[in-house]
């Protein structure tokens, strides 16, 4: 995850806010506009681009919240990594908070 502290914590709140709603409802919302007003307050913006933040349920029971990155494309939630394949590059890709598989 970049974006430094800002774009972290909204991200961390926004997943809270998503386990809340699927404790409560036995299901994942199907986008983050659900989670108003009782989870968030509003749906945060992305640093970046001050549009909401993206969010993807995914078939295996998980999902993902994301920022466009610094490269101010919606790269889709994908994850760049650098040359070496061992860290991630925050330059380029989107900025992901990946919930665990449940």
């Amino acid at each position: 995850m970049g974006g430094g502290a800002a774009g972290a914590l909204d991200e961390a709140r926004t997943g809270g806010g998503i386990e809340r709603f699927r404790l409560a409802n036995g299901r994942w919302p199907k986008e983050l506009g659900e989670l108003v007003p009782m989870y968030l307050g509003k749906v945060p913006a992305d640093i970046l681009s001050q549009r909401p933040l993206q969010y993807q349920p995914a078939p295996a029971g998980n999902y993902k919240i994301y920022s466009i990155g610094w490269n101010q494309i919606d790269d889709g939630g994908t994850i760049a990594l650098k040359p070496n394949g061992t860290r991630r590059d925050d330059e380029k890709g989107d900025w992901v908070w990946l919930s665990a598989p449940r």
